[in-house]
């Protein structure tokens, strides 16, 4: 091989590399974007520094969120929520307790 198919040789794997790599990146920030679209009142939430509380306002014109913490309001840019915390399912399992009888007649 001369030197110059082995120039272009390089330049198709590292074109390559940067594409795939680029790619996944270009996937992680839409799904975040996404996950910050989807943040609305109600939600419980972490911040990047670890900070747990509820959405109580959500301004979608100056990108914050007005965070509750135990009855203090925080505003946050939405960037700063690391991520929603689930609310657990409601579930229909009914705990029944039956009495005993006891032999103390």
């Amino acid at each position: 091989m001369d030197q110059t198919t082995l120039l272009i040789l390089y330049v198709v794997v590292a074109g390559g590399a940067f594409w795939f790599f680029g790619r996944k990146q270009r996937q992680r920030v839409k799904e975040m974007q996404e996950r910050m679209d989807a943040i609305k009142p109600g939600d419980s939430v972490v911040t990047i520094g670890g900070l747990h509380g509820v959405i109580e306002k959500v301004n979608s014109e100056d990108q914050t969120v007005e965070l509750n913490c135990e009855d203090v309001i925080l505003v946050f840019e939405k960037r700063a929520i690391h991520h929603v915390i689930p609310t657990a399912a409601p579930t229909n399992i009914e705990v029944r307790t039956e009495e005993v009888a006891t032999e103390e007649e």
